[in-house]
């Protein structure tokens, strides 16, 4: 028997369970609204707005003579792609990669692909429901964790740990100790740091980022000031011409190559050269590090590789699968911005 707050509510979810595995296929009628009645103590106007709620979400159809038939198709993969930014993914500088990664793997296989940027907030036409699994890029809002739990469906964080399902993250310490300790043997003592997001409310990438930055100076005792600019070049040049007037720095390090080309502007219009007046390195290794002038070094964090991880492991716990987290290795590209 039923017993909740809503009976409708309950009785889709139990209907959307059996349709995502495979016990009703599409094409197979439904059990009666009489039968749903009787084997749940329901009454015929609970059920009846049950089914109108799978008919709105495409799952079922009903015809005139009231037999409901299930117009979903179990063997093909219904999975979320969810992005925690508000731009679409394909036109992302950093997620494309990861993004294309992705595809690479599921391109191979039976899949209806949905895709969601939900930094504004989560759409109106999302629904996870009826999702078979998803891959989320980035920290995204906890309401859509509590969603896939709700429904128990399968899971891989990009770049994010929340608890739930499995993640793909980056082991950046081995890289940045390597960039620090280049640093240090070049008897530089003094650095800044600048961040497209302030510490306190930036994705959790960021968070590790900084974190590993200030660790690895600690260790060695070296001095580091930290500095926010918001990802557009004109902020990344301002902050940068604010630094060069103000404080004494002599390498800098910034949380993404994004920031780069208002970074190395600023440094030109002081009429200071890089990397002999001062030394720059990134992290993100997009595409524009390696065609800078001079080129930016910067850790690779692998984007497209763990794109495809996430992929093949989503598909490996959809397959009955358990749960695991993967660190990637990092790599700290060497060039002329630090030679």
């Amino acid at each position: 028997m039923i017993n909740a707050i809503s009976k409708t509510e309950q009785l889709k979810n139990i209907i959307i369970k059996e349709i995502k595995n495979g016990v009703y296929k599409s094409g197979d009628a439904l059990p009666s609204i009489q039968e749903y009645c009787e084997k749940y103590n329901l009454s015929k106007h609970t059920v009846s707005q049950t089914f109108s709620k799978l008919s709105e979400l495409g799952l079922v159809s009903t015809s005139p003579g009231k037999i409901s038939k299930v117009t979903f198709d179990s063997s093909v993969l219904n999975l979320h792609i969810i992005y925690a930014g508000t731009t679409a993914i394909n036109r992302q500088v950093f997620w494309n990669d990861v993004y294309q990664g992705t595809l690479e793997i599921l391109e191979n296989n039976a899949v209806k692909l949905h895709e969601f940027s939900v930094g504004g907030g989560i759409p109106q036409e999302m629904n996870l429901s009826v999702s078979q699994g998803a891959i989320l890029l980035g920290t995204v809002k906890e309401e859509i964790i509590r969603t896939l739990d709700k429904y128990s469906i399968p899971c891989v964080q990009i770049y994010n740990r929340s608890g739930y399902g499995s993640s793909i993250n980056c082991d950046i310490a081995e890289s940045m100790k390597k960039l620090i300790c280049k640093f240090h043997e070049q008897g530089i003592r003094k650095l800044s740091y600048i961040d497209r997001f302030h510490v306190e409310n930036g994705q959790s990438l960021d968070a590790a980022k900084y974190s590993c930055i200030y660790s690895c100076l600690e260790e060695l005792k070296m001095d580091c000031s930290y500095f926010h600019s918001v990802p557009s070049l004109k902020d990344a040049y301002n902050c940068m011409s604010g630094i060069l007037k103000e404080k004494k720095t002599e390498a800098v390090i910034l949380s993404t190559d994004i920031l780069a080309p208002g970074i190395y502007r600023a440094v030109h219009d002081a009429n200071l050269k890089i990397p002999e007046d001062i030394k720059i390195a990134s992290f993100d290794n997009l595409e524009i590090s390696e065609y800078m002038i001079p080129s930016l070094s910067t850790i690779d964090i692998r984007r497209k590789e763990a794109g495809r991880r996430a992929a093949e492991k989503l598909l490996h716990m959809i397959s009955g699968g358990s749960s695991s987290d993967e660190f990637l290795h990092s790599e700290l590209i060497t060039r002329e911005s630090l030679s």
